[in-house]
């Protein structure tokens, strides 16, 4: 699994998880702001964005990055997942949280049957309906026609058969803090499947502003709610 790293090399662990399709090196703009905050980005790129003969699955990525972390002698860090990425970021920070005590959402999907209800997007309702009637071919056409490579375009497809698959493995139980950065009318994360998936959770902070919209944040390459994560997790590391 690729694992590409920004910002500060000595700085704090932040495991961050970009959103659908997007892979590590979409990361690559934070590099300046998590210099700035003294953050060591380590940006995950989800296996079968890479590998298409890879079954995809929370516990792959989840696996792989504790590895990854380990082998580097990383004991304490800190997860962020945008949008698609999010619940990958919360499996990992939830089963983990003797390593991640706290993980940060931002612009989040959360549980599949509400968001399933509730997106208002017009391209993610087509993607829904292509990915609902098991319509591979016509998905990897559609994205094309959006100019998104066939590689990404497989990966989203992936993350779908994830995200609107089984979540019985998450540990809701788990001590770990969220952080949830929403905006409460984005039409690609519906506030309704963030806000079923944080009522199961122990220990939530909400932060609903228009700034951690889709549509505010896809105007900058570096949105100003990342910026002001980045701020935050320095702020939570030095509290510790």
């Amino acid at each position: 699994m690729e694992i590409i790293e920004y910002g500060d090399p000595d700085g704090i662990p932040l495991v961050v998880i970009p959103g659908t399709p997007e892979k590590a090196s979409a990361c690559a703009p934070f590099h300046e702001s998590g210099v700035k905050h003294g953050l060591r980005l380590l940006c995950v790129t989800r296996p079968w964005y890479d590998d298409k003969s890879v079954e995809p699955s929370f516990d792959l990525v989840e696996s792989q990055t504790i590895e990854y972390l380990k082998q580097r002698g990383i004991h304490g860090a800190f997860a962020l997942g945008g949008s698609g990425g999010g619940p990958f970021a919360l499996y990992l920070a939830l089963k983990n949280d003797s390593i991640f005590k706290r993980c940060y959402l931002l612009a989040s999907m959360g549980l599949p049957a509400p968001f399933v209800t509730h997106a208002k997007s017009s391209a993610t309702r087509k993607l829904l309906e292509l990915f609902q009637g098991s319509n591979y071919s016509e998905w990897m056409s559609a994205l094309g026609a959006w100019k998104v490579d066939s590689q990404h375009a497989h990966g989203a497809w992936a993350d779908f058969s994830v995200l609107h698959g089984d979540w019985s493995k998450f540990n809701l139980d788990s001590a770990c803090g969220v952080e949830i950065y929403h905006g409460k009318d984005d039409p690609n994360a519906p506030y309704e499947s963030i806000q079923a998936l944080a009522a199961l959770l122990r220990n939530v902070s909400w932060h609903i502003t228009d700034d951690a919209d889709h549509i505010t944040m896809a105007q900058s390459d570096v949105p100003q709610i990342v910026d002001m994560i980045f701020g935050d997790v320095a702020s939570a590391a030095a509290e510790r």
